[in-house]
């Protein structure tokens, strides 16, 4: 696996099908500052707030983001995405554009520091809805609508989900408990999305970090040789 000395972290930046260009350039021209001393740029899932390619359709929504991750493939930067609750349903264009797609947890080395990444959707007791939405057979009969209405009805379910979410306040011991597993398993550090808050716990030696939204609150991570910083970026007028 590739070695990183440097990796920019950010995830739930929630771009939605709607009005959401000048958030995605904000995004792009805060990474393209950060990842010129970068290696790698990590995505903790739900980037947008709804993702689905059909064989020749993909959300024109997003065109910015798709600039921004063929600019950075060019700039020989990697792209690293993990799917999330919002954003799963993700064919080939992504990696034709050079990002590498995670649909589950996966553990990175950096600078001699077990990291495992995950988006968090999944932690914990189990979720009829992720089953039923994330269902090969309900995405095979959601390519048979048609693009305009299929976008159109998951633009409102995910506005629901986002609200819903919003008012639930997150189980963090199961979270931890999840951690405590990975670190059993040989993880030093794990790192997951999903919750919109920064959250920071040690475990003996061991760190569980929740990276935080970009969407609210422009939370986002950085890893320099092994060792993780969280921050906020506060971006004043020119």
């Amino acid at each position: 696996m590739k070695r990183y000395r440097r990796v920019l972290l950010v995830s739930d930046t929630h771009f939605s099908l709607r009005n959401s260009k000048g958030s995605q350039e904000e995004l792009g021209s805060f990474v393209k500052k950060q990842i010129k001393s970068c290696d790698a740029l990590f995505l903790l899932g739900d980037i947008f707030d709804f993702y689905h390619e059909y064989n020749h359709v993909i959300p024109k929504a997003f065109f910015s983001m798709y600039v921004l991750f063929r600019d950075l493939k060019d700039m020989g930067k990697d792209v690293h995405y993990w799917t999330g609750n919002h954003d799963f349903w993700h064919g080939d264009f992504l990696k034709s554009v050079g990002v590498v797609v995670h649909r589950k947890e996966e553990m990175f080395n950096l600078g001699g520091v077990n990291y495992l990444f995950a988006h968090g959707d999944d932690i914990g007791r189990f979720n009829p809805v992720n089953f039923i939405i994330k269902n090969d057979i309900n995405r095979f009969l959601f390519r048979h609508i048609h693009p305009d209405i299929g976008f159109e009805i998951a633009r409102v379910v995910s506005r629901l989900s986002r609200i819903s979410s919003s008012r639930k306040k997150p189980r963090i011991k199961k979270y931890i408990d999840f951690a405590r597993s990975k670190f059993r398993a040989g993880a030093d550090v794990v790192v997951i999305g999903h919750i919109h808050e920064q959250y920071t716990f040690k475990v003996g030696e061991k760190l569980f970090i929740v990276l935080g939204d970009w969407m609210i609150h422009r939370y986002y991570g950085l890893i320099e040789d092994g060792r993780i910083s969280l921050r906020r970026w506060n971006q004043l007028p020119e």
